[in-house]
């Protein structure tokens, strides 16, 4: 068993707008930092919860069935005051002492959240990443593929057309730009295929699919 999930989670008695701000925010580094996770064994967790908390935090680590839990003192005052990559920074530092701490308590491979640590650093804060399964043009010319830009203010979607062969980009078709809250990103996760070999359909899990005419997107590809 690997960790399929891991969380930054606001201190419970900050205002309510402000947990929820604090929580979406750094979902985007505690995603960076999963993704950037080697595969090791964390049985028998599936779940990692660090618990931002302003002082005096339980150092601690429990065991809630499939998901453990640590606390870890944060300056709240100094976040709020700080840039965008400065809070990124202190997100990142928060969750990497509480995946140590963990991986002491339960005798995981520490080696592999140091990698955790240094990918996050490498890849600048940034969460860029294709998404689901390319899609290949009946042709076999060209691939589709959704890709995502996570910061901690908005998530961008966009689907990717890449040469099949080459893996060249030919172009980017946007889907849309939503708020920084990971269900706006998989409701956007839907379907995605070819009619044709010019045409591509977006199905969301909600709303109206989108229809894309790459002869008409893209024209100098079709020339």
């Amino acid at each position: 068993m690997s960790l399929v999930d891991l969380a930054l989670s606001a201190y419970h008695k900050l205002p309510i707008e402000d947990r929820r701000q604090f929580n979406l925010s750094g979902h985007c580094i505690s995603h960076l930092y999963l993704i950037e996770l080697p595969k090791v064994d964390t049985k028998p967790f599936g779940k990692l919860v660090v618990i931002a908390v302003p002082d005096r935090p339980d150092t601690k680590v429990y065991d809630q069935i499939d998901v453990t839990s640590t606390e870890v003192k944060f300056d709240y005052d100094k976040y709020w005051q700080s840039s965008r990559d400065d809070r990124k920074r202190m997100c990142l530092e928060a969750i990497h002492e509480g995946a140590l701490r963990a991986a002491r308590q339960w005798k995981w491979d520490e080696s592999a959240f140091q990698a955790a640590y240094r990918g996050c650093l490498e890849k600048g804060l940034v969460l860029r990443a294709f998404w689901r399964k390319p899609k290949t043009s009946p042709n076999r010319k060209m691939v589709a593929q959704l890709f995502f830009d996570h910061d901690p203010e908005r998530i961008e979607i966009e689907i990717v057309i890449l040469d099949a062969k080459s893996r060249l980009e030919l172009g980017r078709l946007g889907v849309v730009t939503t708020p920084t809250h990971w269900m706006e990103m998989y409701d956007w996760a839907g379907t995605l295929k070819w009619q044709g070999n010019d045409t591509i359909i977006l199905t969301p899990r909600r709303g109206e699919k989108r229809v894309y005419h790459l002869k008409e997107l893209l024209p100098e590809r079709f020339r």
